[in-house]
């Protein structure tokens, strides 16, 4: 299901831009996050002219922003925060979460955002 972007849906872009550049993530890995997002509509989001977008899309950009706050509150360090994703974990087969939400982007960007979540508890 396809929606026009809207003001939310901007500002949740661009808020999944800022986290990617916060966390090194190169732009074929964050292509690979958001489901294989076709290049020209990444771009086209990248400069705020996308019109349509899936809504599964949305959900991972969510569930991103959500693993960033709880790293924020988890950590006290910023830089622990910002490099967790990349440091293996044995919660995630001893993967980076991030290369653990590659594997199946649509199951493990869940299981990462529920593991994190449970951390707060």
């Amino acid at each position: 299901m396809k929606q026009e972007l809207s003001k939310s849906n901007r500002v949740a872009f661009e808020t999944f831009f800022k986290i990617m550049e916060t966390w090194a993530v190169p732009q074929d890995t964050q292509l690979i996050l958001l489901g294989n997002l076709p290049l020209s509509n990444f771009l086209n989001a990248k400069k705020g002219k996308f019109t349509e977008i899936n809504l599964d899309v949305i959900r991972k950009i969510a569930c991103l922003i959500g693993i960033y706050k709880f790293l924020r509150i988890l950590f006290h360090s910023k830089t622990q925060a910002d490099t967790w994703i990349h440091r293996p974990n044995k919660a995630f087969e001893n993967l980076s979460a991030l290369e653990f939400m590659l594997k199946d982007d649509k199951k493990n960007i869940d299981q990462v955002y529920i593991y994190l979540r449970a951390q707060l508890v």
